[in-house]
């Protein structure tokens, strides 16, 4: 477990890189197979070695190929646009939109506390010593 004092942010651009290549390989295995898959049979199907890893390049090639690759917050994989049904587009327009509200009512309760000043900034050793 890190301290509290410990904390660097992530530097930006740190998500993989993706290329047209790999978009177009993914989408291929996608229209192959004709079904939603998780980004682990997605791996499989292409032979990837790092599992772990290919599950977050997956991400960036979804995000990447919007609208074409569907997938949304929660969702159980990924699958072409052109083979969602009406229930799978639903289910990602529902799950968006909620997780829209949640990241904003988020945002807008840090931005609040943190520029209203409702409350002190704590000190980096005082919450250590609150747990101690």
């Amino acid at each position: 477990m890190k301290a509290i004092t410990d904390f660097k942010r992530a530097p930006k651009g740190r998500a993989p890189k993706v290329n047209h290549e790999m978009i177009a390989a993914v989408v291929k295995v996608l229209a192959e197979k004709k079904m939603i898959m998780t980004a682990l049979e997605i791996g499989a199907a292409l032979g990837v070695k790092d599992a772990r890893a290919f599950k977050r390049r997956m991400r960036v090639i979804a995000e990447q190929a919007v609208p074409q690759i569907v997938s949304w917050p929660g969702s159980p994989g990924y699958v072409l646009w052109e083979l969602a049904t009406t229930e799978i587009l639903d289910a990602c327009e529902d799950a968006t939109v909620s997780q829209i509200k949640l990241m904003t009512h988020r945002l807008i309760a840090y931005r609040t506390r943190r520029y209203r000043r409702q409350a002190p900034a704590v000190e980096a050793g005082a919450v250590q010593e609150a747990f101690l």
